[in-house]
């Protein structure tokens, strides 16, 4: 006689948890990597200023006809300082920009935690309507590794050779992306989370019946 055995269907996984994590990492490199540019940056900024401020000084002291007489050097370095504060604000602006990026996707990870977690524990879908709603969030979490991988790319010392022009671009095509996906995961949320409140609705009504009828 042969052994009967009686398996219980695995629960569905909580989430794709190593895709999960691996993007909450990756935002918290880009956010920390973000933030030291930034403050690299800011000194620089303090340092031009200062120096730009100094040449101004000296200016101000000089008569109109001294100032005509500037050599050409003295004001390409006035030039040089010029455009290299221009520059530095410029790229602070695109690492913020970065930043904001990589926090709304770790917007997104945790809206889809939060929700993954209500939608399992709320006892109102089957283990296979589960399993398919595992595959459309693994869909957009696989998006968003997509992205936290050209969101890494732009934080890399090479970028630089496409110029500031072709990095600004390169940013503000990933940033609709990424609000696209994001915006993608929270009608699907939704979705969910009011078929959710429909059947609770549903049970209580039927259990309010039943009750009454006895």
């Amino acid at each position: 006689m042969g052994l009967m055995v009686c398996t219980q269907p695995k629960p569905v996984e909580a989430a794709p948890i190593a895709i999960a994590e691996i993007i909450r990492q990756g935002v918290k490199k880009v956010i920390i990597a973000v933030d030291l540019q930034i403050q690299r940056l800011q000194n620089e900024s303090i340092w031009l200023q200062n120096a730009q401020k100094t040449i101004e000084n000296a200016l101000s002291k000089l008569r109109l006809e001294e100032i005509a007489d500037w050599t050409g050097r003295q004001k390409t370095l006035y030039e040089d300082y010029y455009q290299g504060l221009w520059r530095v604000k410029n790229l602070i602006s695109q690492y913020q920009r970065v930043k904001d990026i990589a926090k709304i996707q770790a917007a997104l990870l945790n809206e889809y935690q939060q929700t993954w977690r209500l939608l399992t524990q709320s006892g109102d879908f089957t283990f296979e309507e589960l399993q398919k709603k595992q595959v459309i969030y693994s869909g957009i979490l696989q998006e968003s590794l997509l992205h936290l991988d050209q969101l890494t790319f732009l934080m890399k010392n090479q970028l630089t050779n496409i110029g500031d022009a072709g990095r600004l671009d390169g940013i503000h095509e990933l940033g609709m992306k990424i609000q696209v996906n994001y915006d993608a995961l929270r009608r699907y949320n939704t979705h969910n989370l009011l078929i959710s409140q429909y059947r609770k609705q549903s049970k209580k009504e039927l259990n309010t019946l039943k009750s009454i009828q006895q």
